[in-house]
Order: C-alpha cells, then structure tokens, then sequence
C-alpha cells in the first residue's frame, strides 16, 4: 500500500522463462535486490526496475532449502539439498569472478547437513534454528532439534542448544513468521 508500482518494460532473462518466480529467492544488499535461481547458482539483480543475470554460472540445483543472506559487503548461501544429500556448505558469491565460492567453515556444524531452517542473523552471527536434513542412504526427513551458530568473521560453528520436542515441531511445520529484532525484520522461512 504505501509502495510505488511502475510498469516492467525490459524483457526478462530468457533463464526465468521456466520457472515459477515463487521459487526464487530474494535478498537485498545496499539498493539492490539479488534473486536467486531455484537451488543456486544463477543469480539476478532488481534495480530500476530491471532483472539482469549477473553470474558466470550454471543453475546448479544442488542447494534447495538453503537460506540466501547478506553479511557486509557479500552474499551468502547457506546449507540447503542437492545431489540426494543435505549440506552444510557456506558459499559466497565472487562479485569479480562472477562465481560462487565455498568457504572452508570449522567447529561443531550440523552433521550431515541443515536446510530449511529458520535463521537469525546479528552483527557478525548467524543462528539456524530447527530445519531439517535428509539421510542419504535412506532418503528419509530428520527434524533437526539444535540451534547452531556460525561466526562470519571467523567462519566457527557451535552448537548452542537443543530444543524442546514441542517448539522443534511447532518451528519445522510453521515456516511463515517473523520475529522484529533491533527494529529491523528477520524472517523465520
């Protein structure tokens, strides 16, 4: 309601012809709005009022259920499914190289890997609460009951500490809502 709504005039990458916008996912860093290709990889920038591909890359589809954030100056892609295993990788995109790059993380990480989680993210932290992973041999769902921290100067997991049954399942089957923190809004996906 209180938004200024402008015609799109610019024809859009052919790449977003085969997908439902839905599935893409969205971050902004100063006054940019990136998108991101379902499962990773290409990426888009929205400004004024024009979608552009702006990698070098190929749609991956190895990171469905990740969580796509800004730290800084970068953007980030976090954990996610591909390839018939979670993961627990830490990408950033190389604005030069026009290319994501995996960042060696260390510590206590969620094993064998996070997605769908819900996210808080503070100065130089991020926090994965509850989400999921998928068991390769069997492909079954496991509930994820910890909450996870990764220091982004550092790139240091811990884990932090577990969840009751009730808050776990009341977080993996809630996915839409939001919690305000220094006046700013973090959403839970």
């Amino acid at each position: 309601s209180e938004g200024v709504f402008k015609k799109y005039n610019s024809p859009l990458p052919i790449e977003l012809d085969v997908i439902d916008f839905r599935g893409l996912k969205s971050t902004k860093l100063a006054d940019v709005t990136y998108l991101l290709f379902p499962g990773g990889g290409m990426l888009f920038s929205f400004k004024d009022g024009v979608i552009k591909r702006i990698d070098a890359s190929f749609a991956q589809r190895n990171y469905f259920g990740a969580e796509f954030f800004t730290h800084q100056d970068g953007i980030y892609l976090l954990g996610g499914y591909g390839l018939w295993t979670s993961k627990n990788d830490l990408l950033k995109y190389n604005f030069n190289q026009k290319q994501w790059n995996k960042i060696t993380t260390y510590g206590d990480m969620q094993q064998p890997g996070i997605r769908e989680m819900g996210i808080v993210k503070t100065e130089n932290m991020i926090y994965t609460i509850g989400g999921n992973n998928i068991i390769t041999n069997t492909q079954s769902l496991k509930n994820i009951d910890k909450i996870y921290s990764l220091n982004l100067t550092t790139y240091e997991w811990s884990q932090n500490f577990s969840l009751p049954t009730k808050e776990t399942e009341y977080i993996n089957s809630n996915r839409e809502f939001g919690v305000q923190i220094d006046y700013q809004w973090v959403i839970f996906p």
